[in-house]
């Protein structure tokens, strides 16, 4: 600092403005001699002592200043005070003020800075010296170094600070207690956590006169254990008593140091410990309701177990409501606790966003009635809930958190007006998801359940579901045979079958078939009786239980009432179907199981369709037998099969002008290993039933193609050909026409080698169908050929919309023919077909006269015993070769 110094210019005016000084000021001596500050005790003084005038110079400095600040009296004399800092500027000037009005300054603690830079903690007096006039002259001030000091107080005021404070935040309560276990101190937290006043304990008041009383017998317990153990740590949770009545659960932390001098009393350290209970009671009842719910506790008893869960934490009564199927009203699930009057409010409320219950559910959002008497939603009610205690009360909606559909709701009631605490939100949020589980499974099984007894498609109980009514009937008739007492009829069982639903199927589609089950299902359920029981057995089989049947009147009733019901055909988008259906019926007697009485059902249902089908047959031992060979049958030939046992045998069709052998028709055998030689009509029906026709079907086409290139190839009879019959299943079945194709691809021979006949009641039965795969088969190459002509009822209506190259006139109108009468069926077909350019083949001649008629009629082919029986491949290669001529 140099010699000299200019005082501040604002510092100046901020001190003239204070002092009314300026530099000219009275002309005051501003020598230390002039004050009397040269004194040896003033010099040797061990406190700074110097003198400032009124704009702040300083006008005398001693050795212990010079010492404090740094600066030596040469360098300081006449100089502004130096070591004011800039934020302690305006305390100065402030104490200036308080001298100028003629007050000392006491012990005030600054932070001058040094030369050096530093700074110090100072304890400073100030008082104003006036001169002769008593007019304030300059400001004699006195300073003490108290750096040391004050850092140590600043350290024990921290440390003080800090351990208070960390008392006051911890969560934990600090407590003291003497040997008397009477209160001595505690920390304030106390009296948050329990809402106590900061000085809550009493004169003699012990620490137990909290606790439970259900818990005292454990806390005395254990303060005889910690007054017998100094030292010794000893941790409890114990209930106790709120400032409002209601209990918490602390944990206590308590050690006995009533020998340690420094401390002299029991130190207990309490923690609330009540939200961690609370959570793990919570938890403990979720995995408990959970449980019940894993292994399929019924909704009547996980329920319950959810509302007692709410009960018990909120403290309140807890009801838990449904929606019902239609989704409009709430129906009880589990009362709980709550008054019935009370319940029955609730039930069949509709989801009214005005009403409080159905207003939870209707908004999907919990709805909190603090006092039931003011508020809208409860209003109307308010009577009531008075009259039982209810003062409020909240709604929380069960809402399935996957499809986000509301389930139900859940009601608790409480004795005060209030809302829920945070807890009993969570509780109820809790309560609402383990609930929509617990629903969601229990609809879940039961969709299981039912999927397990009905049938996807139709809804009707299935085979399952069947055997356990009949087994409930079949109980009945037993219980009710023989008591006069209670009267009542026998079980019967109706197993009904779709006549031609394999037709529907292939032609228009398995979606079609699908819905035509679905509509013949729904239209069967409204023709039966109250009581009998429509059920769907498999595929297109429905069977229907009769209960309290008297005779067969009662059965003929309720089939009389089917068939006519079938009289209006079902509507698909292809067009309207016509059904018929074939019935079995097996009725019930003491000795009947519900197996038994469905397989005598099936038994009668096989022999309606065996007799053609559209009719009704009741069971005997006759049918049963004749079901158990048609069962033998199937297995032998799927046996037969397998093992190449089927085989074909050629019977010869010859030129009627020429008597030459022109062709074959190949005829089916068995060679059955015990039986020998099986013929079609005893199996062909079998094979029909249960599709084996298709497998055999195919490889007969498939040998009858190799054949014929054979006998051409190996013969010469380039232009001889072979016949092959076609079943209805295979006229309808898919895979037809291109397992032809293949079939004369791989043999290598002409379309033309192979004819394909049609009986005239497939054509009849699905002419639209059966035109379209004579079509294709047609445009391949191969001849088509009607069998059994004349034997139908609308063989000339459809005959021309047909591309039919063969017309086989049926034995039935051959076997006149040579007799004086002869045959005008046999000479109308001849010449009908002769007239549509179509070829004609006389079946089953036996004499030379019937060949001779047939020649003057001027037929074209003929086949039968007058030429030779059928015969096997290789005998017909031989027949063929040796060119006989008739």
């Amino acid at each position: 600092m140099g010699s000299e110094q200019q005082v501040p210019p604002a510092v100046t005016e901020r001190v003239a403005r204070i002092t009314g000084a300026t530099p000219l000021h009275r002309g005051i001596d501003t020598t230390a001699a002039s004050i009397g500050l040269r004194s040896a005790a003033i010099v040797e003084a061990p406190v700074a002592v110097y003198t400032v005038d009124l704009l702040g110079r300083v006008t005398s400095w001693n050795p212990a200043a010079e010492r404090l600040f740094g600066w030596t009296e040469a360098e300081i004399l006449g100089q502004v005070i130096p070591f004011i800092p800039d934020d302690e500027l305006d305390q100065t000037l402030a104490g200036v003020e308080v001298l100028m009005q003629g007050t000392p300054l006491s012990n005030i603690t600054y932070e001058p800075v040094r030369k050096d830079g530093t700074r110090r903690h100072v304890l400073t007096t100030a008082t104003m010296l006036t001169d002769d006039a008593g007019s304030p002259a300059s400001v004699l001030c006195f300073a003490v170094d108290v750096t040391e000091r004050e850092q140590a107080r600043l350290v024990l005021a921290d440390a003080s600070y800090r351990w208070r404070r960390l008392l006051e935040n911890i969560s934990d309560t600090i407590t003291l207690l003497d040997a008397d276990l009477r209160v001595i101190e505690s920390t304030g937290q106390f009296s948050d956590v329990l809402g106590y006043d900061a000085d809550w304990w009493g004169a003699g008041m012990s620490a137990l006169d909290l606790i439970h009383p259900e818990d005292r017998p454990t806390a005395d317990a254990l303060a005889v254990e910690v007054l017998a153990h100094p030292g010794a740590e000893f941790t409890q949770v114990f209930r106790t008593r709120h400032a409002d009545g209601h209990y918490e659960h602390i944990e206590y932390s308590v050690v006995n140091l009533l020998d340690d001098p420094g401390v002299a009393g029991i130190v207990i350290s309490s923690n609330n410990v009540s939200e961690v209970r609370k959570a793990e009671m919570l938890l403990q009842n979720e995995a408990r309701i959970l449980e019940l719910v894993a292994r399929d506790a019924p909704l009547d008893e996980t329920l319950p177990a959810i509302v007692a869960m709410v009960e018990h934490h909120a403290e309140a009564a807890t009801t838990l409501y449904l929606l019902d199927e239609s989704g409009d009203h709430l129906t009880a699930g589990a009362p709980g606790q709550v008054p019935p009057p009370v319940v029955r409010l609730f039930e069949r409320v509709r989801l009214d966003p005005d009403r409080g219950v159905g207003a939870a559910v209707f908004g999907r959002e919990t709805i909190v009635v603090d006092d039931v008497a003011t508020s809208p939603y409860t209003s109307d009610a308010a009577a009531v809930f008075a009259a039982h205690g209810v003062a409020s009360g909240w709604a929380r909606p069960i809402i399935e958190s996957r499809t986000d559909e509301v389930l139900g709701c859940i009601i608790t009631l409480h004795a005060t007006t209030r809302a829920p605490t945070a807890h009993e939100r969570e509780v109820g949020a809790v309560a609402s998801h383990l609930a929509s589980i617990a629903i969601e499974r229990d609809r879940f099984q039961r969709r299981l359940f039912h999927q397990a007894r009905h049938n996807q498609l139709t809804g009707l109980p299935n085979r399952h579901a069947i055997g356990e009514r009949l087994d409930e009937l079949l109980t009945q008739v037993r219980s009710h045979d023989g008591d006069d007492r209670r009267p009542g009829g026998r079980a019967a069982v109706m197993f009904i079958d779709l006549d031609r639903f394999k037709v529907v199927n292939d032609s228009f589609g398995h979606a079609s078939g699908d819905h035509l089950l679905v509509r013949f299902a729904g239209r069967l359920q409204n023709l039966v009786r109250q009581g009998d029981f429509v059920g769907h057995f498999a595929a297109d089989e429905f069977v229907v239980l009769l209960d309290d049947v008297h005779g067969l009147d009662d059965v003929q009733f309720v089939a009389d009432r089917i068939d006519a019901a079938l009289d209006e055909p079902f509507a698909l988008d292809e067009g309207h179907i016509y059904l018929t259906v074939s019935i079995g019926v097996a009725l019930a007697d003491r000795t009947s199981t519900s197996e038994s009485l469905l397989h005598q059902a099936d038994a009668a249902l096989f022999e309606a369709k065996q007799l053609g089908g559209d009719r009704l047959a009741v069971y005997d031992t006759a049918m049963q037998t004749r079901a158990v060979e048609h069962l033998r049958v199937d297995r032998d030939l799927r046996l037969a099969i397998e093992q190449g046992d089927l085989e074909l045998h050629y019977q010869p069709e010859i030129d009627v002008g020429g008597g030459m052998i022109v062709g074959a028709e190949a005829l089916l055998r068995w060679q059955h290993t015990d039986r020998g030689l099986v013929f079609p009509k005893d199996f062909i029906g079998v094979a029909e039933d249960t599709g084996l026709i298709v497998r055999i079907g195919r490889w007969v086409i498939e040998e009858a193609v190799r054949q014929v290139a054979t006998w051409r190839r190996l013969t010469g009879h380039e232009d001889v050909w072979v016949s092959v019959n076609l079943s209805a299943r295979q006229l309808t079945w898919r895979d037809l026409v291109p397992v032809v194709a293949a079939a004369l691809r791989d043999a290598e021979v002409d379309p033309d080698a192979l004819m394909l006949e049609i009986t005239e009641s497939v054509l009849i039965d699905d002419a639209e169908a059966a035109l379209h795969v004579l079509g294709e088969l047609k445009a391949l190459g191969v001849r088509l050929a009607i069998d059994d002509f004349g034997t139908g009822f609308s063989s000339l209506s459809y005959l021309h919309r047909f591309p039919v190259d063969v017309v086989k006139i049926d034995r039935a109108f051959v076997s006149p023919l040579g007799a004086p009468d002869g045959s005008p069926v046999a000479a109308a077909v001849v010449q009908m077909a002769r007239a549509l350019g179509i070829e004609t083949c006389a079946e089953g001649v036996e004499s030379p006269e019937q060949l001779a008629a047939l020649r003057t009629l001027g037929c074209d082919v003929a086949q039968g015993f007058l030429f030779a029986t059928a015969v096997p491949a290789a005998d017909f290669v031989e027949l063929l070769a040796s060119a006989p001529r008739w």
